[in-house]
């Protein structure tokens, strides 16, 4: 069974957690703990609790076999996420990552060899 993470701006939750539960229905083992739980924000008055997520976002990240990216214009910690899935890439060759959307385009590192960009959900979909 493989294991799936899910990087998105909190802004699209429901958008991933509707994409998780289809991949879950799969077969896929769920690494994305980040959309299960409550928010840290504002990130400075939950210092101790928000060093411990990150923590284990990342591990997760790194511990997963496919790694999703949900495009966006904006957002940050999801592509300190896709850092991290690039660099499992980059020393393991372990990793499938799938950009989803047309934001991508906005980051050098979403060309790096082995990233699969693909328009919509359902085209990830049929390709996992």
């Amino acid at each position: 069974m493989k294991a799936v993470y899910i990087a998105s701006r909190t802004a699209q939750k429901s958008r991933a957690i509707k994409l998780l539960r289809l991949l879950e229905a799969k077969g896929y083992r769920s690494k994305t703990d980040w959309l299960i739980k409550p928010m840290l924000k504002p990130y400075n008055k939950h210092r101790e609790e928000a060093k411990k997520f990150a923590r284990e976002c990342i591990a997760h990240v790194l511990s997963c076999d496919v790694f999703i990216l949900l495009s966006d214009e904006a957002g940050t910690g999801m592509y300190i996420e896709l850092g991290a899935a690039l660099a499992k890439l980059h020393t393991s060759n372990k990793t499938d990552i799938y950009l989803v959307g047309p934001h991508g385009a906005n980051s050098i590192f979403t060309y790096y060899p082995g990233v699969k960009t693909v328009d919509s959900d359902e085209e990830l979909l049929s390709l996992l």
